[in-house]
């Protein structure tokens, strides 16, 4: 942390599962269709430095915001080895990729956890080192997938652990502008990511009873 040695945070922004949800849709869409896949996941590097890299760009400029990112730690239950592979497989050279573009911009001011509440050996939420950094207030800010689910549920256990280390959070909020629920457009509101997820669960159903003959394994670029 020799960096920012002299710097006291007082915002941290939390990138909550990117990705995750994303691949697990164009995966269980094209899974039967290799080459569908292939050009389907490329296109979700966009999603990774667009709306994702635009807000680390953001929280690039204050050098008092730490950037959390909070990878998945957990699977899909689907009872599916050649599905669990590719999400798997997919979502770790995805991540690898943004992971080394965060850090290059962000350097110390990055942490990655994969902090989950019914994981038993998950790491903690921040390192015990990055606590002596934050100011006694601090400002709370979170988005990713979902902005009604993992993402609102993640900046609580964040605002719950920062509390009980008599840390005050004065604001603690959800970022939709940039975070991504499946939709080309980034910034929906409420009511129109309720229809999308439902859409999008009707379509999983759809593509998963079609899912009854061999698979061909694309190859995979790292």
């Amino acid at each position: 942390m020799s960096e920012q040695s002299n710097v006291k945070y007082n915002k941290i922004v939390m990138l909550v599962h990117p990705g995750y949800y994303v691949t697990f849709d164009i995966v269980d869409k094209d899974l039967d269709n290799p080459k569908a896949l292939s050009l389907d996941l490329r296109k979700i590097l966009k999603t990774f430095f667009g709306a994702y890299g635009r807000a680390l760009l953001d929280a690039k400029e204050d050098p008092k915001t730490l950037f959390v990112i909070v990878k998945p730690n957990f699977w899909d239950g689907r009872n599916d080895a050649i599905f669990m592979y590719f999400h798997f497989r997919f979502y770790t050279i995805l991540f690898d990729r943004f992971f080394n573009f965060a850090k290059k911009q962000l350097g110390d001011r990055l942490v990655v956890t994969d902090y989950d509440p019914t994981v038993e050996r998950s790491s903690k939420l921040l390192p015990d080192d990055y606590l002596s950094k934050i100011n006694d207030k601090i400002f709370l800010e979170s988005f990713g997938e979902y902005g009604r689910a993992c993402v609102g549920y993640w900046r609580n256990y964040m605002r719950d652990f920062l509390t009980k280390r008599n840390i005050r959070v004065i604001s603690s909020r959800t970022n939709l502008k940039y975070s991504y629920v499946g939709a080309k457009k980034e910034n929906l509101d409420e009511d129109a990511l309720d229809v999308r997820l439902m859409k999008q669960a009707r379509e999983r159903r759809r593509q998963r009873r079609r899912l009854e003959s061999p698979v061909k394994m694309p190859r995979i670029k790292g």
